[in-house]
């Protein structure tokens, strides 16, 4: 259909004219329609690959430095002084160590995160937080390359001499849905060089909107699984592709996706499980512990995140087993919830790694079983082991103020002998909300009393020479 002829001379009447711009409103009506559709479709192409609006962090463990890993993060730092961000005013670059964090405003901001979760720890962080929103994507880390892997659309990937393979995840950041995460990092260095050059090359530029197009969810959300082929003579990324299913090993019952990589039909087991987890209690003990910190961190939304970080080592028999459980009065459907994760971090020494399996999953207490791999023997340097859940709404009762909600935990009872040093950390993500904190159990003289701790100022405890089998129960409640 053509373009309605304008009314001719004379013929200029108001009706007559109204009618032509009635007529053509509604033919042009489809190329406004178009014109829309196209910009809508052009903004979605560019959602996913987009650095997101506002302070940006970009985030690298400190030692990256002069690695593949350092040159990810200065690629997109470069990307992101190319599209008119401004250093250190509309983006920052942020360097951490272990055991450093980000600020409770920081985590609220835009992330770039480069590197995994075994070298950067906001990686870590929000791998654990993100991951009821990851759907199909499941990173499995070690102290060896060789061991580490993904599971991704119920296939497992490995790299290989020529071949690593990565993750990009984009998610909208679980501080702060007004802001957006994104994760970079693959098994090895060259995995995660790929990853930021999937960001930043103007060359993948159809291959980004092809990802956008068939992989990215509304809004922007990804997750995503990259082959990286390389020269591992020169370092060298040679190519770059979304993962296939035949790159990929399928999954059997020894490579479930639950976090126990060793079973699969849990419920069939539990009995037994339980059976020797109980036993461990009854026999003679022979597990110890040098030093133990352990962080209490209460969320925004009153779920409880707990850390621990101990020093095992054994001066009798080999340690293969060690049990740990944790209650909460808030009941919990499903022990995969949890997100329990334990892992070792003095990688210098060549240690192995610790495999979970689920014991118990009743709705108030939930077990596990750890077992070192290789078994810790008597001879060796302390294995530092990190574990860490999250149970959601904990701290409910924070909700009401002065009523009190218990938090803590007991001294393990399979120690031989009193652990000489505890750290107690109790950590408040909530501003400008106060906390009242009071011990069950004897504490220093010089600890203080009637103190209020909130987000900038977190509750701290040192304790030495503590028995095995110890509660360390603490009453925290809302000031008014």
């Amino acid at each position: 259909m053509g373009i309605p002829t304008p009314p001719p001379p004379g013929a200029e009447s108001l009706v007559t004219t109204a009618g032509w711009l009635a007529k053509t409103a509604y033919h042009h009506r489809h190329w406004i329609i178009n014109f829309r559709g196209m910009r809508e479709a052009r903004e979605r192409r560019k959602t996913c690959f987009k650095v997101p609006a506002g302070k940006t962090y970009l985030v690298l463990p400190k030692k990256a430095l002069h690695s593949h890993d350092d040159q990810c993060g200065r690629s997109i730092a470069e990307l992101l002084l190319r599209i008119g961000r401004r250093l250190n005013k509309d983006f920052e670059v942020v360097s951490l160590a272990e055991g450093e964090r980000l600020t409770q405003d920081m985590r609220k901001q835009n992330i770039i995160a480069v590197c995994g979760p075994g070298s950067n720890p906001v990686t870590h962080e929000f791998l654990l937080a993100l991951e009821p929103q990851i759907r199909h994507l499941k990173y499995i880390h070690h102290t060896q390359y060789e061991e580490r892997s993904f599971f991704w659309r119920n296939r497992r990937y490995r790299g290989t001499p020529r071949c690593d393979y990565a993750t990009v995840l984009v998610k909208a950041n679980p501080s702060n849905s007004g802001s957006r995460v994104i994760l970079l990092f693959g098994l090895r260095e060259i995995g995660t060089f790929g990853a930021g050059r999937l960001f930043t090359d103007p060359d993948l530029r159809n291959l980004r909107a092809e990802i956008q197009d068939r992989y990215a969810a509304a809004g922007g959300d990804l997750e995503l699984l990259l082959k990286i082929e390389h020269d591992p003579q020169r370092q060298v990324v040679t190519g770059i592709s979304v993962a296939e299913s035949d790159d990929g090993e399928p999954l059997d019952q020894s490579h479930s996706e639950t976090r126990s990589p060793i079973l699969n039909d849990l419920e069939r087991v539990y009995k037994p499980l339980r059976e020797v987890y109980t036993s461990l209690y009854q026999n003679p003990r022979k597990f110890c512990i040098s030093k133990l910190r352990y962080e209490i961190t209460v969320l925004d939304d009153l779920s409880v995140r707990v850390e621990e970080e101990a020093d095992w080592f054994t001066t009798g028999d080999d340690i293969v087993v060690r049990g740990v459980g944790m209650e909460g009065e808030t009941d919990l459907d499903s022990i995969h919830r949890l997100n329990f994760s334990a892992q070792v971090l003095n990688h210098q020494t060549g240690q192995g790694r610790i495999i979970v399996v689920p014991a118990e999953d009743a709705p108030g207490a939930k077990r596990f079983l750890l077992f070192p791999k290789p078994p810790i023997r008597p001879d060796q340097t302390p294995w530092r082991v990190h574990t860490s859940y999250v149970w959601p709404d904990g701290a409910g009762k924070l909700r009401a103020v002065d009523q009190p909600e218990e938090l803590g935990f007991r001294v393990s009872q399979q120690l031989s002998q009193p652990v000489d040093r505890i750290s107690i950390t109790i950590r408040f993500e909530t501003p400008k909300v106060k906390y009242r904190i009071s011990e069950r159990f004897p504490v220093p003289e010089d600890h203080p009393v009637d103190q209020e701790y909130s987000l900038i100022f977190p509750y701290t405890l040192t304790l030495e020479d503590i028995k095995a089998g110890t509660p360390l129960i603490f009453d925290v409640r809302k000031v008014e």
